[in-house]
């Protein structure tokens, strides 16, 4: 089975769909048979199911009938990113798709088919923030537009 995402107005996933490998031979075959089938002439790009932040995974099953996620050994059969969502935008000239902006100041990192802060990564917790385990780090959209320098703040998940 190929996955198929439609794409709608500004390059937005609106929907994606299953078609048959004996139907889908191509991606041109499978966007064809599904403009088809809905009546449409949309573009239709084929999309994995196990690609995710520029990184291909296979699924295991455990003993108890639970799925395991691990990062695959070969890396060459990663596809166009991530695994399209609604929501998800189709690059054109990257040939990826990205999950939806986070924020209107983060920007596009190619290598992992996602968005990075402006200004960096949140800092490390310290040890004593780390073991209480309530303390995270949040980007504040609002006060990066203010002052460029900011953007991320220590908060108390207990609150």
């Amino acid at each position: 089975m190929k996955y198929f995402a439609e794409i709608g107005s500004n390059n937005e996933v609106i929907s994606v769909q299953l078609v048959q490998d004996n139907i889908a031979t191509t991606e041109q075959a499978g966007s064809d048979f599904l403009n088809t089938l809905f009546k449409k002439n949309n573009m239709w790009k084929q999309t994995d199911i196990d690609t995710f932040h520029g990184k291909h995974y296979t699924i295991t099953v455990d003993s108890e009938g639970r799925e395991h996620r691990a990062e695959s050994a070969d890396q060459t059969q990663t596809f166009r990113g991530n695994y399209a969502g609604i929501g998800f935008i189709w690059d054109e000239e990257n040939n990826i798709f990205l999950p939806p902006k986070p924020y209107a100041s983060w920007v596009k990192d190619i290598s992992t088919a996602g968005w990075l802060p402006p200004i960096g990564n949140p800092p490390t917790l310290t040890p004593e923030q780390a073991s209480q385990n309530c303390w995270i780090y949040e980007w504040n959209e609002d006060a990066y537009q203010a002052d460029n320098n900011t953007g991320w703040f220590l908060i108390d998940i207990r609150v």
